[in-house]
């Protein structure tokens, strides 16, 4: 039972970490929501209004 808790304290910091990284990653990306190379026209003609 004992190695089952370390086990899983074990999961439970590697998943810290990874949720950490995405965290930082998200803080540093692009804070205005748009892709990258999204130059911010509506280029696919899907968004159009309609007549």
């Amino acid at each position: 039972m004992a190695a089952q808790k370390e086990d899983l304290l074990v999961g439970v910091e590697s998943l810290i970490k990874v949720q950490d990284r995405f965290i930082t990653a998200a803080a540093e990306s692009d804070s205005t929501g748009t892709s990258a190379g999204d130059d911010g026209e509506n280029r696919d003609g899907l968004n159009l209004p309609q007549e």
